[in-house]
């Protein structure tokens, strides 16, 4: 059904990549030239074929090829080296692609662990980072994947900041083409240049994390540019701090702010938010049930992964996923705490680190701030901050600052007995806290 969408399309803008406006026309002709390339390599349908790649049309044009064929596309990080866990997949075939051209290898790799069922094919493989439990190679159909969607002919000008390694790229990737919107594809995920392309291109939708909100406020971006064109900001991937939805909402009074909710297994949940100014949301979707055990979110999804390459199901006997997302809730919305892997056990007491870091974030200077937790002997852990600054205060003087700030508003063991100053970003190139960097180093 997708593929008769797009061809039927043919004027509207598909992409926007370095000034260049892509036509759906002008894709369908990319996607037919890898699939004629696809041949000449020998690459065979239903084949499983590896891409080091991010957001470009050729990308997208090489992976869509591979759908058309029945074959299943193991997606990389450009930013990471992967040939090692190449073998688990059963890839075949290795691309990657540079600046002018790309590179083509074949792969001598045998089946892969656990085998592939007939019904993945075509179908795409993500491979988690491994940075809240060991790493694992995830199997989705890309035919179950799109029964979320409806092909209408409503489309939207997408600033999109996600990669295409990612379930949330994928999502948008998906969710732009069955609604014949056009991706405009940024040079780089700064916030001066994403405000420059959204006054460009007049997009209309910025989906994006909250950290990268963060960084955007902090460095006044949005106040340099015309940004009327936007109506709607989505953010999602890591929890949002209050105090950063606050600033947002405080920005961009004419503009919707939504969250959004995904996890790679169980694919991106179509939620409702309860207004822009709030974190409570709920599903949208009966493709989706959550359900709230002891105060950890489940989800069972009718889009969810068909397996891990290697390892047991993470699904119960009747396809419950437990999340590890902690959370409240107030009837049938909820708001998201933070990983259970995130939160900080001082003397038995809980601390999220979303909590800790919005409160931080109100003291002037301080820009970023990264809450973790260190092992102690007496209170088995306790609470540590590392922060950007930007204020005239030494680290003592903000020290004594922050913690005072803490104390009114926090109980006295959530406030963190030593803050750091760092000149180093305390994201990842995702734009997403790098927590995994903060316990490496604590």
């Amino acid at each position: 059904m997708i593929w008769s969408h797009i061809e039927s399309i043919r004027d509207q803008a598909a992409l926007i990549e370095n000034e260049a406006s892509i036509s759906y026309e002008q894709l369908v002709a990319q996607i037919e030239r890898w699939e004629e390339k696809l041949c000449s390599l020998s690459i065979a349908p239903r084949s499983i074929v590896a891409l080091q790649v991010d957001f470009s049309s050729q990308s997208i044009a090489l992976l869509l090829a591979l759908m058309r064929r029945g074959s299943i596309a193991v997606l990389l990080s450009a930013q990471a080296d992967y040939r090692a866990r190449l073998e688990e997949t059963g890839a075949t075939h290795f691309f990657r692609f540079g600046v002018t051209e790309y590179e083509h290898v074949r792969l001598d790799h045998g089946e892969p662990a656990g085998g592939i069922v007939d019904a993945a094919f075509p179908g795409f493989i993500i491979l988690s980072s491994g940075s809240t439990g060991t790493p694992k190679a995830i199997l989705h159909s890309f035919a179950r994947y799109c029964r979320k969607f409806k092909c209408e002919n409503k489309p939207r000008r997408i600033l999109n900041l996600f990669h295409l390694d990612h379930i949330a790229g994928i999502d948008r990737l998906l969710s732009a083409l069955h609604s014949a919107s056009c991706l405009i594809i940024p040079s780089a995920r700064d916030p001066q240049t994403v405000c420059e392309l959204v006054q460009k291109h007049h997009a209309q939708v910025l989906p994006t994390s909250p950290s990268f909100c963060n960084l955007m406020l902090m460095t006044g971006a949005q106040q340099r540019h015309d940004l009327s064109s936007l109506e709607s900001i989505t953010y999602g991937s890591e929890p949002m701090p209050q105090s950063t939805l606050d600033l947002m909402v405080e920005a961009f009074p004419a503009i919707e702010l939504k969250q959004t909710f995904g996890i790679s297994e169980v694919g991106s949940l179509p939620v409702i938010s309860r207004g822009s100014s709030e974190l409570w949301i709920k599903p949208e979707s009966d493709l989706f049930a959550v359900d709230i055990k002891e105060g950890m979110l489940w989800i069972k999804s009718q889009i969810a992964m068909l397996s891990y390459i290697s390892g047991e199901t993470p699904f119960t006997e009747d396809g419950w996923y437990r999340t590890g997302d902690l959370v409240e809730q107030d009837g049938e919305w909820f708001s998201i705490l933070g990983r259970e892997s995130d939160i900080i056990m001082v003397g038995g007491e809980k601390v999220y680190p979303r909590e800790v870091e919005s409160t931080l974030l109100q003291v002037d200077g301080i820009d970023e701030a990264l809450v973790y937790g260190e092992d102690n002997p007496l209170m088995g852990q306790v609470v540590v901050a590392d922060v950007n600054y930007s204020g005239g205060l030494d680290q003592r003087a903000l020290q004594k600052l922050a913690r005072k700030h803490c104390r009114s508003r926090l109980e006295t063991y959530k406030v963190p007995i030593r803050l750091t100053v760092t000149e180093e970003s305390l994201v990842n190139s995702r734009n997403k806290k790098s927590r995994s960097r903060a316990v490496a180093s604590s």
